[in-house]
């Protein structure tokens, strides 16, 4: 039984179309790799003296990431919800307090939730800035996490003001 199918006529045309293409690029870059020799034996170059040439024009790196005194972009906090950018909502302060207790933790957003009596969604949600937990969420979690209570109080009660005039 043989190990390969048998080749057609057109199989065989299509490898022999390949292969001369082939060939048309190795003559181009032969050509192209000769006229590089003969630049170099006119101004007299050994490879070296072109590899240093070709390290001269990298770009240079800084050290160190240069802080813009005006920057590009303003320093406006934003995430991806349902695809478009939006602002980020919320006390800084609390989400970055909440993610350390979660990571202090080795926690998972699912494993925190569950410890916390939470849904990891709202827990990632409230981490991220894309919703604002209510003011008895707020302090069920900060509570369970052993945070300041104060933290993010000021964020609720503008989204969820007395009344349940606010949803965020």
């Amino acid at each position: 039984m043989p190990k390969y199918a048998p080749l057609t006529v057109d199989a065989l045309n299509e490898r022999i179309a390949q292969l001369q293409a082939r060939v048309v690029r190795m003559q181009a870059r032969d050509k192209y790799v000769d006229e590089i020799k003969a630049w170099m034996r006119e101004r007299d170059l050994d490879p070296q003296d072109l590899l240093w040439l070709y390290r001269q024009m990298k770009p240079k790196v800084a050290d160190a990431p240069v802080k813009s005194r005006k920057a590009l972009h303003p320093e406006v906090r934003r995430i991806r919800t349902n695809g478009a950018a939006a602002a980020v909502r919320g006390d800084p302060k609390f989400q970055a307090a909440l993610r350390k207790a979660r990571t202090d933790l080795d926690l998972s957003f699912k494993a925190a939730g569950a410890k916390w009596g939470v849904s990891d969604a709202s827990l990632r949600a409230w981490e991220v800035g894309r919703y604002i937990p209510t003011e008895d969420l707020r302090k069920k979690v900060l509570k369970a996490a052993g945070l300041p209570m104060h933290l993010g109080a000021e964020a609720t009660a503008k989204a969820h003001p007395p009344g349940g005039a606010g949803h965020d």
